[in-house]
């Protein structure tokens, strides 16, 4: 039976004309009369949309992590046997250092090596700050205090270089803050923590949305040994459970300078090794929210492919 478009399916009349050149007529038989998506506004992908991905940085692109803090992290060396590794770049005198140089800040680069192994990406890595330091050197006169002047200072140098530039590298991915000793006794420890995340989230090259505050808790010894040492780790556990953009990365079974978990302050080079590998199984966790409160395992988390769900060692922090 022939078929007359336009007469037989009445409910839905085929247009006659080329319907490559008659749009609104194919809208029109498809019901869809008042659809229009051929102004920007309609568009599924807007232009300025699609002009924004276009710029983002590709996905094999590198990661920027910024660390800050006391002596387990700004006065921890790595040796240049450890540093051997061709994708780790941390910010030190003005310039990337690389292979074969000894820099500071030996917990982010077990961070950044892990990560780099598991994603092919180069890891760059800026670290400031000083030990035996209070927080008010960082928060006590706002964004002018000296620490953090300091830490501004060096990132937005270390992003102003051609290597993050030409990838249009803009903003960190994750801050670390190994910080609290010498706070110990501060009640306001907490909220002092808070201020801080919230100076850097105003800053353009940090936004708390996308890039996860880690906080590596300090040693055994607080709770143990220190008289007042209970008061800033309990208020580390209480920021993981307030603040939803704060992830507390354990440091039980960490080994100190001492050669056990709680007898000193500082953490061995094999504890910071430690260390470096739980703050990357957190980077990794951070979109997974209901994640964010378990210890990792560093050798679950090292045989896991970056697999969170495979990395737990599913013990809630003490």
């Amino acid at each position: 039976m022939a078929i007359t478009p336009g007469t037989d399916f009445t409910e839905f009349p085929i247009p006659s004309a080329d319907l490559e050149d008659n749009a609104a007529d194919v809208r029109a038989a498809l019901g869809l009369s008042n659809v229009n998506n051929t102004s920007d506004a309609n568009k599924p992908v807007s232009n300025a949309t699609q002009a924004a991905l276009d710029a983002r940085v590709p996905i094999g692109g590198p990661l920027l992590l910024v660390g800050s803090g006391q002596s387990n992290i700004a006065d921890a060396s790595i040796s240049n046997v450890e540093i051997a590794h061709d994708k780790v770049h941390f910010w030190q005198a003005g310039a990337w250092k690389g292979a074969g140089e000894t820099v500071l800040g030996a917990p982010l680069y077990h961070m950044a090596a892990l990560l780099a192994d598991r994603t092919g990406k180069d890891v760059y890595c800026v670290v400031t700050g000083a030990g035996g330091t209070s927080i008010s050197a960082w928060i006590g006169s706002g964004t002018a205090s000296a620490q953090y002047v300091a830490l501004d200072d060096a990132v937005t140098a270390a992003l102003a270089t051609d290597e993050l530039t030409d990838a249009g590298k803009a903003a960190a991915d994750a801050f670390v803050w190994v910080h609290g000793e010498q706070d110990a006794s501060a009640p306001t420890y907490a909220a002092d923590v808070v201020t801080l995340r919230g100076q850097l989230d105003g800053e353009s090259w940090y936004d708390q949305r996308s890039a996860p505050f880690l906080l590596s808790r300090v040693s055994g010894f607080y709770d143990t040994k220190s008289s007042n040492g209970y008061v800033i780790f309990a208020q580390q556990t209480q920021l993981d459970f307030i603040d939803p953009w704060m992830i507390v990365v354990d440091t039980l079974g960490a080994l100190t300078t001492t050669g056990d978990y709680y007898a000193n302050v500082h953490f061995s080079a094999d504890g910071l090794a430690d260390i470096g590998r739980r703050l990357a199984g957190a980077y990794v966790s951070a979109p997974n929210r209901n994640a964010r409160r378990y210890v990792y395992d560093p050798l679950d988390f090292v045989n896991s492919d970056l697999a969170p769900n495979t990395s737990l060692r599913g013990r809630k922090q003490s």
